[in-house]
This record gives C-alpha cells, sequence and structure tokens, in this order.
C-alpha cells in the first residue's frame, strides 16, 4: 500500500437525468484547484469502452458522469470539513442523483507507477460467496501479478475499501448507492494507448479470465475520461 497512514477517496457521481454535465464538471474542476490535497474530476466518455472488452461485461452496472479523487490523504487529514466542503458543493447541483451516487474511501495499492491524462476507474463488487478480506487478499497478490506484465501498462493502482473510512464519508457525503469492495484504476497516454491495450485480446481476456473468479462483473461500473474541462487531445 501507499502506507498505512495514507488514503484516497473515490467519488463516483450520478446524474438524475443522466446527462454528462460537462459544464458543471468544468467550473468544479477549476475549483478543485485551490483545494490543499491531490484532487482530480474526471468526466465520463460514454462511448470509449463501446465493442472493447468490460464494455458488454459491466453493461448492466450502475452508470456514473464524473468521478471525483482525492488522493494521498493520512485518514486524520480526511477531515469531515474537507468532506462537509465536498457535500455542501454536491448540494448546488439539483440533478444529482445521491441515491446512486456512492464514495470509496480505503488505503491505496500501487501496482505499476504512472500518472497519466486519460484515466479509467472501474468500480469492484465481490462475489457473494467471498469475503471482503480474501477478495482483497487476492486481488492484490493474484491479479495484480497480471496488471504487472500488461505490456505498455503506464499505470494501475488499487484502492481497497475501508469500511469505517467508507460509512463515514457516505454519511457525511449524503450518498447511498451500491457498497464497492475496492476501486481499480488505469492510466494511459492518450485514447490510442488505451486502444492498444483494452484491444488486446491475448492480454485482456488473460485479465478477464482472472477477473472473473472474484468479480461480479454485473455489478461493476466504469468512469473513463480525461479531466473534467480539458480537451483528450
Amino acid at each position: 500500500m501507499t502506507g498505512p497512514e495514507l488514503v484516497t477517496v473515490e467519488l463516483f457521481l450520478a446524474s438524475s437525468d443522466r446527462s454528462p454535465h460537462g459544464a458543471e464538471l468544468a467550473n468544479w474542476s477549476s475549483a478543485l484547484d485551490d483545494l490543499s490535497v491531490d484532487a482530480r474530476l474526471v468526466a465520463h466518455d460514454a462511448t470509449a469502452l463501446g465493442g472493447l472488452a468490460h464494455g458488454d461485461e459491466t453493461a448492466s452496472a450502475p452508470t456514473f458522469v464524473a468521478l471525483l479523487q482525492l488522493r494521498q490523504l493520512p485518514p486524520n487529514g480526511l477531515t469531515p470539513q474537507i468532506l462537509e466542503a465536498l457535500a455542501a458543493q454536491l448540494d448546488q447541483w439539483p440533478w444529482l442523483d445521491r441515491e446512486r451516487s456512492t464514495v470509496v474511501v480505503g488505503p491505496e495499492l500501487v501496482v505499476v507507477p504512472g500518472e497519466q491524462p486519460l484515466l479509467l476507474a472501474m468500480a469492484l463488487r465481490r462475489w457473494d460467496a467471498m469475503s471482503r478480506a480474501d477478495f482483497q487478499r487476492y486481488w492484490s497478490t493474484n491479479h495484480a501479478e497480471l496488471g504487472r506484465q500488461v505490456p505498455g501498462s503506464q499505470g494501475y493502482r488499487q484502492v481497497h475499501t475501508d469500511a469505517v473510512l467508507t460509512n463515514q464519508a457516505r454519511g457525511i457525503l449524503g450518498v447511498s448507492g451500491l457498497d464497492y469492495d475496492g476501486i481499480a484504476v488505469a492510466c494511459y497516454a492518450d485514447q490510442a494507448a488505451f486502444l492498444a491495450i483494452m484491444a488486446n485480446e491475448a492480454v485482456v481476456q488473460r485479465l478477464l479470465e482472472d477477473e472473473r473468479k472474484f468479480i461480479d462483473h454485473s455489478a461493476a461500473a466504469i468512469v473513463v475520461g480525461y479531466d473534467a474541462g480539458k480537451q483528450g487531445h
């Protein structure tokens, strides 16, 4: 993990009218620069996964319009004031569906170091027969090793759900969407790099076969895109 003192917040935003709300998200993205934390707001591109692996796998999963990340926070630095400030911002958006929006807070495992403009975040749920501890153990060992072997990988990390911190965040933010066991985060230099990996059938099928051992894809959800308000080129 990044260290027992460090946690990451992954806030998935759902829209009641299913519109992307790009202008509001772009304005908020600019305001995030004023925060004294590592913050990133990614607007979902609904066309990015069309016809590729994971697109069909998660077709029935919940949809989100954006993902807000707050990274590298000590638990005692994740103060109620930070979350209350976020909650106040969410209050300004009548289109926000809090019943479907959700949040995950937990320690982060960096599997492949790297930061790139295009980000894919996949919210994961385990099979019912598996405990969360077993899920996270398999994910951080067996599956992480497969992740390290992906040719051309430009960044991959795992955020493992901490139930106590996540429930605190859910209460303050007022979100009540699905409870996830972790968030897989991968990043790419651009769309071409993303497609080169996702369209590599040999690599992707190996990952999918392993994922099916511990991930319920029907309940997983994906946000993929660039920072809100910024071009992908």
